[in-house]
């Protein structure tokens, strides 16, 4: 899970933020905070995070832009 937030906001349903925040405790889901995607491709995603940029082997995206999307980050840059 890449995040670009320090944390999993406080207004997560209240069913769900404890299953995430555990799972992540458990190792069950990585989680990178105060991160963002630079690149996705068909079998990596490239991240960069607050120590450095990572590239994360990959099946497939979720991509979760909350209830107010940014379609500007789906953007393809020269298109």
């Amino acid at each position: 899970m890449v995040h670009r937030g320090p944390g999993i906001h406080q207004n997560v349903k209240y069913w769900i933020k404890p299953d995430i925040e555990n799972r992540i405790k458990n190792a069950e889901v990585t989680a990178y905070f105060n991160s963002s995607v630079l690149e996705i491709k068909p079998d990596s995603v490239r991240i960069k995070t607050p120590r450095r940029e990572r590239v994360l082997k990959n099946d497939f995206v979720f991509a979760l832009t909350g209830y107010h999307p940014d379609y500007e980050f789906f953007a393809v840059p020269g298109h």
